[in-house]
């Protein structure tokens, strides 16, 4: 039986033959978690075999390998048309449909056929083995298909793709029902990374691991998934194999069913974890990265994540695992390493371009615009929202207008404050103080964690505050207390 193509795979479909029909011979696929990329991938394979043309699909792991076949046999292509070119596997060499371990490909260095080569995880194509068994090919159509289309240190795919084809949205797919809307935890108490130096792009792991193995933080994580997702089904993100097998740890020592998984066990052994998680004989799956990409688990509904990162790549691959809809479940991330702010919420539609993320001063990672974080409840809502739907705390209306031809627009807090920082840059006395809106005392809570958590004393945090926004915070007595409590007189 033929797969079915929804409405927008086959608006992308057309778009991608048009393309091709123009001259166009490198085209990436950008299709958000959810929206079939591989099923809509497998019927463009399936339209050339019936053409009688020869055609290539590569990816990285065992399990895409698989799951590709089963796509393309449910796209209408019979058995006998895919091989599968894996060590030790059987192949069928005659095949129009040849499925390719790229680490197998090169390392045999054959090239089977091809008038259409396509990659899946193509953010991976800048990779050296890619662009090894790319050049075999220089006659074909090289298609990518991605949901996050750069590489996890920001470089745009440019050098391997002349276009971009869009494959839905997630606001398009949520309001589908393709995809789940997920409620977004921040807690409090998270690594400091403002000192952390980074490297190949991200913050450096060793460094990361120094801070984020501390008990206090490992606590919070444990409480507060008691606290938020009891008894339900989770899989997390750590920093490294030693964070991730603590959190297991963790885990365990808290009455929780929990174990750890990464690339270097071996597959027997992988494969034993994954069959017990899936059973519900393990409530918790710890891991580093093996999970981040391919990995389908749609019972799995709640996400930690431990492991800043600066990579929107890798923030929405993590995130990606828990959104496809099962049996009404709903989505749940907590967010320990304040990813929701650096890169926004999951949910949001994204404008992707092929030259990749501007480049900014080392380490420097600001805030997302367009969500904030409720003072009540810590959950990361758009910054639009009036009121909370987890805890119903209410924010004070927005007062601020901007004059621009043809209509009037709302300016939010964050345009506020920084109008309000401007004006107070040159005014005199150094010791002027500013009433805190709602946006600037999210902000310097989370300057008060920073400065508590790395042993800094509460004046650090209010200059860091000064130099922010132009003025000493005032009336913000009972919030630094929370942070720094006064000490006790002796009894």
């Amino acid at each position: 039986m033929t797969a079915v193509l929804r409405p927008y795979q086959v608006e992308a479909q057309q778009e991608t033959r048009r393309l091709i029909r123009e001259g166009i011979r490198r085209i990436l696929t950008v299709a958000p978690t959810g929206a079939g990329k591989t099923v809509y991938g497998a019927s463009i394979l399936a339209g050339a075999v019936a053409k009688g043309n020869p055609v290539v699909f590569l990816a990285h792991r065992r399990e895409l390998l698989s799951q590709t076949v089963e796509k393309l046999i449910d796209a209408g292509l019979r058995e006998d048309d895919v091989g599968v070119i894996q060590a030790g596997r059987t192949g069928r060499p005659n095949a129009l449909v040849q499925v390719c371990s790229i680490d197998t490909l090169r390392a045999r260095g054959t090239a089977p056929p091809a008038t259409i080569v396509m990659v899946d995880e193509a953010h991976r194509a800048l990779a050296k083995t890619y662009l090894d068994v790319s050049a075999l090919y220089p006659q074909a159509v090289h298609i990518g298909l991605t949901a996050t289309p750069q590489r996890t240190d920001g470089q745009g795919m440019k050098a391997a793709y002349d276009r971009i084809v869009r494959v839905s949205s997630p606001s398009q797919l949520i309001a589908e029902g393709f995809l789940v809307m997920p409620t977004v935890y921040s807690h409090p108490i998270s690594p400091d990374t403002s000192r952390t130096k980074m490297v190949a792009g991200d913050f450096d792991p060793d460094e990361l691991a120094e801070q984020v193995l501390k008990p206090r933080l490992m606590g919070a994580i444990i409480e507060h998934w008691h606290q938020h997702a009891a008894g339900r089904q989770t899989v997390a993100f750590g920093v490294n194999i030693q964070h991730s097998q603590a959190l297991a740890e963790q885990w365990r020592a808290s009455g929780v069913t929990a174990e750890h998984i990464d690339g270097t066990m071996h597959p027997r052994d992988r494969d034993a974890v994954l069959a017990r998680f899936k059973a519900g004989t393990t409530t918790i799956l710890t891991n580093v990265d093996v999970l981040a990409e391919g990995w389908d688990a749609p019972w799995c509904k709640v996400l930690v994540s431990a492991r800043p990162t600066t990579s929107v790549v890798r923030w929405l691959q993590c995130c990606g695992r828990i959104m496809r809809p099962y049996q009404g479940l709903g989505a749940l991330v907590l967010d320990h390493a304040g990813n929701a702010m650096r890169h926004g919420l999951p949910s949001s539609d994204r404008e992707w371009s092929l030259e990749g993320r501007p480049k900014k001063l080392k380490g420097a990672v600001e805030p997302v615009l367009g969500t904030k974080v409720c003072p009540g409840c810590y959950a990361v809502v758009a910054s639009e929202d009036e009121e909370c739907d987890q805890c119903g705390y209410r924010w004070q209306p927005k007062r601020g207008t901007e004059h621009v031809d043809g209509a009037l627009e709302l300016v939010d807090e964050a345009a506020i404050a920084a109008v309000v920082a401007a004006r107070l840059k040159g005014a005199a006395g150094a010791n002027r103080r500013i009433e805190l809106t709602a946006e600037m005392r999210v902000d310097y809570e989370r300057i008060l964690r920073r400065a508590a958590y790395s042993g800094r004393s509460v004046g650090s945090a209010g200059f860091e505050f000064k130099r922010k926004h132009g003025a000493w915070p005032a009336n913000a007595r009972i919030l630094e207390e929370r942070f720094f409590p006064p000490a006790r007189a002796p009894q």
